[in-house]
């Protein structure tokens, strides 16, 4: 039978239904795509008021598919509920023959190639949160960045540097040539000058920038490599550069497709990163942040290419420090010192209190006084991370750093106060106060703050922190606030009134990646370097409650904890003192190992 087609009054288009031998079809008034629905495992019949698919204007209008949303009507045995699946697809043949084995025995193979992905698993005795990292965490950095690069909130699809270079830095341990794959890609897409393309659909039509951190990514990766498997065969690949024209004036962007022109070493594309940023430095000896640093929203304080970004200067630190350990002692003095002529002049930001987070074109400090932005967290956690001034300094930097955290709704500020003034710093003003990167919690940052919280030994706040950023244990304890899947981690909270607490969009976020590499690294303990496993203490659980399962090539390492005389670690019955460490091998089947630790 035919649903009647519908049109509203406020020009609002509606899609026709039909339904034929249990199969649904939908169909988009405008072109004419289609997408087909139907119920396995229970009796099913379309609501002829219901069957009706909206098109919001000027988003999904004169789509392909008409994304229909369908009621049904499901008839089940009497006083028991039914299992059943709605199937949907733009196939309709696809649907032919579906049963419900078929869909549920699909589920679970998935289900099996996520719980795969993720070779590190955990028993704390929290099982809110231990079911978050082992069934979800993992599936959310593949399928919604490595896969998907899309979420339910935010359907992007392109490829940005900085982005998919942060989701592959959190993979190299457990998945290292999928992680190498993607950074040869970003290698690619950078320009002969030293800059990358900030975003591109394959194979490179993207915008060139003036965006300032994105090329940096490229050697922390090269050097995070090196760390941890030991292999420098990585430098010496090679990949192509892109040629276009330079931005003109005071020009933000361009969108092209550049060509290619010859090619280079891994390292040799690193150094032209390092090269451009270091060439780029302000009248303070702070790093311009052109249209841009990590915060995109910050495009207007630089554009006349004068205003400086401290958080820049100070990650630009521990880049340099870590390549320079790649590279070797020789080839990296250079870089050593110019790291701590930058450190040097970030650590004259700090006024006490707190570091400064930019300069501006006009002349105006950002992160100081007491006006818009007078405290900003990611300076703060970055000085701990990059080790900027002494630790007195960075102590004091971390408490001031601890006023943005809101102990009622369990989140932490990007910075406060928020702006109101869009012309001047950027689009960031166009944000509400305290929504998004404008004065809310941008998860991203919090998850630094967290690294800076382990490394400075507060693991009492580290741990109270981390509950709060883990979607599960997050909804427990704040319950309806959060609003957000309990499942997937939030971009971004809000601190705004009214909306106190609750989650932005969730799923498609750089921060899950970071997030599962401080659990790993920080809170559990466990790193690996040159290829060796250490088995640290754990920081963010208790140790003798904790269990950790490790999966390398076949082999499955069970790891348990015990307070005794000493750090090391014992394994088929053997004391192995002083030593914590051990290197995987592959197709042993089952190895019980003991970390056996004496400090409280």
């Amino acid at each position: 039978r035919l649903l009647p087609s519908l049109a509203a009054h406020d020009g609002t288009a509606f899609c026709a239904c039909e339904e034929r031998d249990g199969v649904i079809e939908a169909r988009n008034c405008v072109t004419g795509g289609k997408m087909y629905f139907t119920c396995v495992g229970a009796n099913f019949k379309c609501s002829t008021d219901a069957c009706l698919s909206r098109l919001s204007r000027g988003i999904c209008f004169g789509a392909k598919t008409p994304y229909p949303a369908v009621a049904f009507e499901i008839e089940t045995q009497k006083e028991r509920v039914g299992e059943f699946a709605i199937v949907t697809s733009e196939d309709e043949e696809a649907l032919k023959g579906i049963s419900l084995d078929k869909v549920l025995s699909g589920i679970e193979a998935t289900k099996k190639y996520f719980r795969s992905l993720n070779r590190v698993r955990i028993d704390s005795g929290d099982k809110l949160f231990d079911d978050f990292f082992n069934e979800w965490l993992c599936t959310q950095i593949y399928s919604s960045r490595l896969f998907g690069r899309c979420g339910y909130y935010q359907a992007g699809g392109a490829i940005g540097a900085r982005d998919i270079l942060q989701d592959a830095l959190a993979i190299i341990p457990t998945d290292p040539e999928r992680a190498k794959s993607i950074f040869l890609d970003v290698c690619a897409h950078q320009y002969a000058e030293g800059d990358v393309m900030h975003w591109w659909h394959p194979p490179r039509t993207g915008v060139r920038t003036r965006i300032s951190d994105d090329k940096l990514f490229l050697p922390l990766f090269a050097a995070r490599w090196v760390t941890v498997t030991g292999d420098k065969t990585l430098l010496d690949e090679r990949a192509a550069y892109l040629c276009s024209p330079r931005l003109d004036g005071v020009a933000e962007a361009r969108y092209e497709t550049p060509k290619e022109c010859g090619e280079g070493t891994v390292r040799e594309h690193c150094e032209r990163a390092i090269e451009h940023a270091l060439a780029r430095k302000g009248e303070h000896g702070l790093l311009k942040i052109g249209c841009g640093d990590w915060n995109d929203a910050l495009n207007a304080i630089g554009t006349m290419g004068r205003g400086e970004s401290v958080w820049l200067t100070m990650f630009a630190v521990r880049v340099l420090r870590d390549w320079a350990a790649a590279v070797g002692y020789d080839k990296g003095q250079r870089y050593l010192k110019e790291a701590e002529k930058l450190a040097d002049a970030a650590s004259k930001t700090f006024d006490g209190e707190k570091f400064a987070r930019a300069f501006t074109d006009d002349g105006a400090w950002l992160g100081t006084g007491d006006g818009h932005c007078a405290l900003d967290l990611i300076c703060q956690a970055w000085a701990q991370i990059a080790r900027i001034g002494d630790e007195k300094t960075r102590r004091r930097a971390l408490d001031s750093a601890a006023k943005l955290y809101d102990e009622k709704f369990g989140f932490v500020k990007l910075f406060d106060p928020p702006f109101d003034l869009p012309d001047r710093v950027g689009y960031i003003g166009a944000y509400p106060e305290g929504v998004r990167e404008n004065g809310g919690q941008y998860t991203h940052a919090a998850v630094w703050y967290l690294l800076a919280l382990f490394d400075s030994g507060r693991e009492d706040e580290a741990r109270r922190l981390l509950r709060d950023i883990c979607p599960s244990t997050a909804a427990e304890k704040y319950g309806d606030i959060r609003g957000g899947e309990p499942y997937a981690v939030a971009a971004d909270v809000y601190s705004a009134e009214g909306r106190r607490g609750e989650s932005g969009w969730t799923w498609y976020t750089g921060s899950a990646g970071w997030l599962y590499t401080v659990i790993v690294e920080r809170a559990i303990g466990i790193t690996m370097t040159h290829g060796l496993v250490r088995i640290g203490c754990p920081k963010g659980f208790d140790a003798q409650k904790l269990k950790v399962t490790l999966s390398f090539d076949g082999t499955t390492y069970e790891i348990s904890y015990r307070k005794g005389d000493g750090d090391y670690i014992r394994a088929g019955g053997l004391n192995y003192l002083n030593c914590t460490e051990f290197r995987p091998c592959g197709g042993k089947g089952k190895v019980e190992i003991e970390r056996v630790y004496s400090q409280d």
